[in-house]
């Protein structure tokens, strides 16, 4: 099962990495992908940081992991148009279902996201990205912590809020293998759902 899950995110990788190679492409030698990055037009600086908080649902794979939530903040920017590069750290507090035991089960990750938007910025499409996660899943809690990693694919969007774009609404969904541990049990998948305000300067 896990090994079928790893080549569905690999594949998502291959694919976002094919997006971004075709929309260079598309704009040929001359005129980049990249030229829209430096002027966004719409108040954001050439390289579109941004700052975002996250907060939603989140569950632990297995039905022993019980998840009240999951929290996420991140730190993020637009070397060249339409690939987007950012640090998450995210935390997931989380309780095993153990008879007569209150066991907790919390997690942290350290992520790189990679997305590619899939149109030019000011688009519907341009509001939307496919990507990848990569970095360490942290589980600690009434146990030895432990450092696992952690790979996956995500999409999401972003809608602006005002004209000049500088603040925006959206949602991200994210898919997380996590490999390393000595069985499933103890490196459970992790899925999310959250929705994101983010801050863009």
């Amino acid at each position: 099962m896990r090994t079928k899950i790893m080549n569905r995110i690999l594949s998502v990788t291959f694919v976002t990495a094919l997006m971004a190679t075709g929309a260079f492409a598309a704009n040929g030698a001359s005129e980049s992908y990249g030229t829209d990055a430096a002027h966004p037009g719409d108040g954001r600086s050439a390289f579109m940081p941004e700052i975002g908080f996250y907060g939603g649902g989140a569950q632990l794979n297995g039905d022993a992991y019980k998840t009240s939530g999951a929290y996420q903040a991140e730190i993020g920017m637009s070397p060249v148009s339409p690939l987007n590069l950012a640090i998450q750290v995210g935390y997931q507090p989380s309780k095993l279902d153990i008879p007569f035991f209150d066991v907790s089960f919390n997690t942290t990750n350290i992520l790189l996201k990679e997305t590619v938007n899939l149109g030019r910025p000011g688009t519907v499409l341009g509001n939307i990205f496919l990507g990848t996660k990569t970095g360490v899943a942290i589980y600690s809690g009434d146990f030895d912590t432990k450092t696992h990693l952690a790979i996956g694919g995500t999409a999401g969007f972003d809608i602006p809020l005002t004209t000049a774009h500088n603040v925006s609404l959206g949602a991200e969904g994210t898919y997380l293998a996590v490999v390393g541990g000595d069985n499933e049990a103890e490196t459970p998948d992790q899925i999310s759902a959250l929705g994101a305000v983010k801050l863009w300067f």
